[in-house]
């Protein structure tokens, strides 16, 4: 095997290390200034440290206090949470936000509530932020892993806005970390994914797909559990509530909504046609061919550094409705990548699309802003290809394709 570092010597340098800190500084320093560069006397109001409008653990926070306070079907009542969320927001540039979650979400984010605003906020952070580097660490253990988690601008995303991309990237990665060596407990983690439906509908696949009947055990206990206890924690009104909620959230996430900051096919396609309908035709039909490639791989003998990649971008590119925060987890695909890349040698057009994808949440929003297409489908359908091939490589050595490296 070729020399790795004569390869792509640029992954190695300490020019990177440099860019990576600069970018990271940069990235930042703009987000202070334009959250904290306000007089001093309003940055000592501690709500004034969610002032500025993105951040959503507002939403999560308020959810969880109206569940310890007694009524959580109240979540789900619009009217009541807003009243809560300005009870503990006093600042003007307030806006509500609906608790779009099942039940499950409310169990798993209800400690955080024991907590004032600003210190829970503060805690979430870290913890969920802690436990995304931790997992980025094990997957990818180089000298830069840290610096690219860092200054990937889906870790800011996630942090300016208190959401819950870490804990996601966390439960997936964890959960096929631990496949092989403890399948029930990997499939544990896998399983408490169901607290956000959306993102959760190709694991199960993958499972059935690759016989891990084990792993898809524990992926059944943990969802089910959860769900049982949720129900037994908060009642059946709170599931009946959130049930009635589920026509009115399939009526607002068109095409359309949080549009700049989406990131996939049904809303690429609904920035071009006024019907959602031929946009759901769309994205059924990524949603076919993303699950048959998944089924395709995982239905195979072959390594996690290959299928992990090929589930996770199967994920953001099957759901409707993926935000950029959510892009923590093609942090775990791009570091699984690039292991692959270092030890095994890259093949033509990796590095630059790795480039582009490790910097998509910063410039498809603008971007999207600016021209009102979306890139960032392209981009992820770019990578997922990127996968297949290398998992086909894998699965027939020395094939012709071997000689596309540079």
């Amino acid at each position: 095997m070729a020399d790795q570092d004569q390869r792509s010597p640029w992954l190695t340098s300490s020019a990177l290390r440099k860019l990576g800190a600069a970018i990271l500084i940069l990235v930042y320093i703009i987000w202070i200034l334009g959250t904290w560069g306000k007089p001093a006397a309003s940055r000592l109001n501690t709500a004034a440290f969610d002032r500025y409008p993105e951040s959503d653990f507002l939403c999560f926070y308020a959810a969880s206090s109206l569940a310890l306070s007694g009524t959580p079907a109240a979540v789900y009542d619009n009217g009541r949470l807003y009243q809560k969320e300005a009870s503990v927001f006093h600042g003007k540039d307030f806006q509500p936000r609906p608790f779009w979650y099942p039940p499950v979400y409310l169990l798993m984010a209800l400690p955080f509530a024991l907590f004032p605003f600003l210190n829970s906020l503060i805690l979430w952070g870290l913890l969920t932020l802690g436990g995304y580097l931790f997992i980025l660490r094990r997957i990818f253990p180089h000298p830069l892993t840290l610096w690219a988690a860092l200054a990937f601008p889906a870790t800011f995303q996630n942090l300016i806005r208190g959401q819950n991309g870490f804990l996601s990237a966390i439960l997936v990665g964890g959960g096929l970390l631990l496949l092989e060596r403890a399948p029930f407990i990997g499939g544990l983690l896998l399983g408490l994914m169901v607290f956000k439906p959306n993102l959760a509908v190709l694991i199960p696949v993958a499972l059935l797909a690759g016989r891990r009947w084990r792993a898809l055990g524990g992926a059944a206990v943990s969802a089910l559990g959860m769900g049982l206890i949720s129900l037994l924690v908060f009642g059946p009104e709170t599931w009946l509530a959130y049930k009635a909620q589920l026509s009115t959230i399939a009526t607002k996430l068109t095409p359309h909504f949080c549009f700049f900051y989406d990131t996939t096919t049904y809303a690429l396609v609904g920035g071009f046609v006024s019907s959602p309908g031929t946009a759901k035709i769309f994205q059924f039909m990524v949603m076919g061919l993303v699950g048959l490639a998944v089924v395709w791989a995982w239905s195979r003998k072959g390594s996690l550094a290959n299928q992990g990649p090929i589930l996770i971008l199967g994920i953001l590119l099957f759901s409707p409705h993926v935000l950029i925060y959510d892009l923590t987890l093609l942090g775990l695909a791009l570091a699984w990548m690039a292991s692959q890349g270092l030890e095994r040698g890259w093949l033509t057009g990796e590095t630059p699309l790795m480039l582009l994808g490790g910097l998509l949440p910063f410039y498809s929003p603008f971007l999207a802003a600016i021209t009102h297409i979306l890139i960032a489908p392209a981009i992820l359908g770019g990578l997922f290809f990127l996968t297949i091939r290398r998992f086909y490589l894998e699965q027939n050595p020395g094939t012709i394709l071997q000689l596309a490296r540079f």
